[in-house]
């Protein structure tokens, strides 16, 4: 997923939400966002972004980069996200 894709997905959702990274079952809080030209990375960390910190963010980074999440230093492309009542899982 691109960074403006995932801008456009979630425009008026409530911005309190928190991110987390839903990976095989396990729900872990994404806090850190690291840009370079073509790549954005949200890595794992203690304690999650709320989505109005997360859009914020984001606003630096170019629309067209692909959004990323490192965890344990693997690193995987954003393909999606659901929301779970006041979460937001990316996967």
């Amino acid at each position: 997923m691109r960074v403006g894709d995932f801008q456009s997905c979630t425009f008026g959702l409530e911005p309190n939400l928190g991110i987390f990274f839903e990976d095989d079952k396990k729900i872990l809080p994404l806090s850190f966002l690291h840009q370079s030209e073509t790549i954005t990375t949200i890595s794992v960390s203690k304690k999650p972004l709320k989505l109005h910190e997360l859009q914020y963010g984001l606003n630096f980074c170019p629309p067209d980069s692909v959004l990323k999440i490192e965890n344990e230093k693997n690193i995987q492309t954003v393909f999606g996200f659901r929301r779970v009542e006041k979460y937001l899982y990316l996967r």
